[in-house]
């Protein structure tokens, strides 16, 4: 005699929805930001630090290249090389006044 084995119940699989913790109301996520304590002006000091480095790269990397390590006031390019007196954007053709 075979045996029927009755199918397992959903039970058995666990839950089937994400969990449903208690979430937090609005005015308790309000209240949270405003005790959390934020440090606004480290983060614009690290930001400053790191542009500044990031200038000084670019700086060095244009001076290697055999550019004049100025960026161009047009298009930003640290492409401009010496045209006589007067220096000129590779990128845009932007020179500095001379013509």
């Amino acid at each position: 005699m075979s045996e029927t084995r009755s199918p397992k119940s959903t039970s058995d699989l666990g839950p089937r929805t994400p969990d449903l913790r208690e979430q937090p109301t609005e005015d308790a996520v309000v209240e949270m930001l405003k005790s959390a304590k934020s440090e606004p002006e480290t983060v614009l000091e690290m930001s400053a630090v790191t542009s500044a480095e990031t200038r000084k790269l670019k700086y060095r990397e244009a001076k290697t290249k055999g550019y004049t390590g100025e960026q161009c006031p047009a298009c930003g390019s640290m492409r401009v090389k010496r045209n006589g007196a007067c220096t000129v954007c590779e990128d845009c053709g932007t020179t500095s006044g001379c013509s």
